[in-house]
């Protein structure tokens, strides 16, 4: 058995213990309990188990600071590193307790990133088995955690439970209004609440550089993982003599952020440079990261977009497209050449030229690109957390 089917196969079994334990009986509570005031008209809002960074939390805290008489509670891991940004807005629900499982069967708004709809479930397998028995009373709201450039068959209407689909993006809300099956008013362009966020900033002189993960490296172990050419790429680029001089001479920070899916293999990667950090998102406020570099290098990361909305120059570095594609899911619908917001490269010598030019001209986006950000980003203001609420309120 790989250990891809032993992983599932030991949360199928868990699925089962916890839907017998904890969701049957906390279901039958919500239901004794359901009509007194105190338990109706309930938010519940979530992110990854152990995460509080993204638009899950500015929503939350947006909610608590403006409209405290609203009953939104916050799901995260007691062991969380993020507890104590939340912790100090209260209403704060612990990942897995019977708590959990009650307010989200008690809840009418269930607000998540992740998940298409599933994010705020305390345990996937006991609650789709319990959806078997009883039809879910909560309406979904799809934040997400990124914005959407390619057409995702998994996040279709027929596939998901969603209803309310947030959009950041013009050409994401065209994208998934024409192509994933929603009714007009299921899906709405309000932008990202993590965008408000974004709107003051301070660059400093540091290149953050964020490759998306890949899906045929996952369950690699640490053999496979640098017999990649995913790797190989990588640590060639954090060791190029040429980079490495130039960060040292123009006191240039680099900055190698790995995806939390693959940051088991952060030590893996080695470096020389003096100024080259190698992180993982799991462990750095990732919005902070992106605030306060003044370069992007990214290769499918949809991460970029918020790097936009801040008008900062970007560099695609794709040095495996074939390989990728063939991997990962989705029809591809974003024309990097024609709709990315800087070039799009594939050989490490012409990335370094191109880091360094953008460095000698003052980290500067250039018109052409600049135009494409203000035709992907009508909305860009600090008001993105207040038309999610008014959207999610009158659901």
């Amino acid at each position: 058995m790989s250990i891809k089917q032993k992983f599932f196969s030991k949360n199928a079994f868990q699925g089962i213990f916890y839907l017998l334990t904890y969701a049957i009986p906390m279901f039958i509570l919500s239901q004794l309990l359901q009509f007194n005031s105190k338990y109706k008209d309930i938010w519940i809002v979530c992110e990854r188990f152990n995460e509080a960074r993204d638009n899950g939390y500015h929503l939350f805290k947006y909610i608590r600071e403006k409209h405290s008489k609203i009953k939104c509670f916050y799901i995260i891991d007691r062991s969380s590193a993020d507890l104590s940004k939340v912790g100090s807005f209260e209403n704060v629900i612990y990942f897995g307790t019977f708590k959990h499982y009650l307010y989200y069967f008690l809840a009418k708004r269930h607000i998540s990133t992740h998940g298409a709809g599933n994010g705020c479930m305390p345990n996937i397998y006991a609650c789709k088995l319990l959806d078997f028995i009883v039809k879910p009373r909560a309406k979904n709201v799809y934040l997400k955690h990124g914005i959407i450039k390619d057409d995702l068959p998994s996040l279709h209407k027929n596939k998901s439970r969603i209803d309310l689909f947030v959009c950041g993006a013009s050409l994401e809300y065209k994208l998934v209004k024409e192509k994933f099956g929603f009714n007009n008013n299921e899906v709405k362009y309000l932008g990202l609440a993590r965008f408000d966020n974004l709107m003051n900033f301070s660059a400093k002189k540091q290149i953050m550089y964020m490759p998306t993960w890949r899906t045929f490296l996952r369950y690699s172990n640490s053999k496979e993982f640098k017999e990649s050419n995913y790797y190989k790429k990588i640590n060639a680029l954090l060791n190029n003599k040429e980079l490495i001089d130039f960060l040292d001479h123009n006191d240039v920070s680099f900055v190698l952020c790995l995806h939390p899916l693959l940051k088991e293999y952060s030590h893996l990667f080695n470096k020389t440079g003096k100024n080259i950090k190698i992180n993982n998102t799991a462990e750095n406020d990732i919005q902070l990261l992106l605030k306060e570099s003044a370069l992007l290098i990214t290769d499918h990361s949809s991460i970029y977009f918020d790097f936009a909305y801040m008008n900062k120059p970007i560099v695609y570095y794709q040095f495996d497209n074939e390989e990728f594609f063939k991997s990962h899911s989705g029809i591809r619908k974003f024309d990097y050449l024609k709709q990315g917001f800087g070039p799009v490269l594939k050989n490490e010598e012409e990335l370094v030229k191109q880091v360094i030019n953008i460095s000698n001209n003052n980290f500067k986006n250039t018109r052409l690109y600049e135009k494409r950000i203000e035709d992907c980003f009508p909305l860009r203001d600090n008001k993105n957390c207040e038309r999610n609420f008014l959207s999610i309120l009158n659901l």
